[in-house]
C-alpha cells in the first residue's frame, strides 16, 4: 500500500520473511536470525551499498541482527513502532521480565492460536483504523501458520536477541503515542541507538504507516 508513494523516490525492495506472505513455509526453525539472514542475503544479492532497513514491529530486531551481519554503518535504520525489549541487569527482575515474556509468546501456541491472533490484532486497531486496512491486517496476520507465528515469537523474546551493545547507525524512531508506551521509551532506546532522531505520533496506533 505504501509502494505507489515512495516508488518515483527510492529503489524499494519489499521482502515476504520466511513463513511469511507468499514466501515459502518450509520445515525449519523461524528464528530471527534466520529473517536477517534472509534479509542480508537479499542485500547482498542486489548489491545494495547502502541500505535503508525499513522495520516495523518484530522487524526491529531483525533489522538490529541485519546491521550486525552487514558490519557497516553506512546502513540507515528507520524504526517503525519496534519492539524493543530491555532486559534488567538484576538477576530476579530478569526472571520475572523472561516469565511476563513467555507467557506473551505462550499466547501463539495452542488450539485458540487463530482466535489469539486476532484477538492480538484488535488491539491495534482503533477508530480511525480504516475498515479495508483493519481487514488486511487481521487476514494476513491471521494466515501464519501456528508452528511459524509461535516459533518466530519465541525467538522474538529470546535474550540473545537483546544485548546492551550501542549501534552508532543513522536511525529515525516514529512510535504511536498510545498509553501503553513506556514514558521513557525514547531514552530507552537512545541507549542503544545514540545516533536516533525519535518522534511520536498521536492519533494512531501499532499500524501507524
Amino acid at each position: 500500500y505504501q509502494f505507489d508513494y515512495f516508488k518515483d523516490k527510492y529503489h524499494l525492495v519489499l521482502i515476504d520473511l520466511p513463513g511469511y506472505g507468499q514466501s515459502d513455509k518450509v520445515e525449519q526453525d523461524y528464528t530471527i536470525d534466520l529473517f536477517a539472514q534472509s534479509v542480508s542475503a537479499v542485500i547482498r544479492n542486489l548489491e545494495i551499498k547502502k541500505p535503508v532497513l525499513v522495520a516495523h514491529s518484530m522487524g526491529l530486531p531483525v533489522a538490529i541482527e541485519v546491521l550486525k551481519q552487514l558490519n557497516t554503518e553506512n546502513a540507515i535504520l528507520v524504526n517503525i513502532d519496534g519492539v524493543y525489549f530491555d532486559y534488567p541487569t538484576d538477576s530476579i527482575e530478569n526472571i520475572q521480565y523472561k516469565e511476563g515474556l513467555t507467557e506473551f509468546a505462550n499466547m501463539f501456541n495452542g488450539e485458540n492460536y487463530k482466535q489469539n491472533v486476532e484477538q492480538f490484532c484488535h488491539g491495534f486497531i482503533t477508530e480511525t483504523t480504516p475498515e479495508d486496512v483493519s481487514d488486511y491486517i487481521i487476514s494476513t496476520m491471521t494466515e501464519t501458520p501456528k508452528r511459524i507465528g509461535f516459533q518466530s515469537m519465541k525467538s522474538l523474546i529470546d535474550e540473545k536477541n537483546w544485548d546492551k551493545k550501542t549501534m552508532n547507525n543513522q536511525t529515525i524512531a516514529i512510535y504511536a503515542k498510545i498509553a501503553e508506551l513506556s514514558p521513557d521509551n525514547e531514552n530507552i532506546l537512545r541507549k542503544k541507538f545514540p545516533n536516533m532522531t525519535y518522534i511520536e505520533m498521536d492519533g494512531v496506533n501499532h499500524f501507524l504507516m
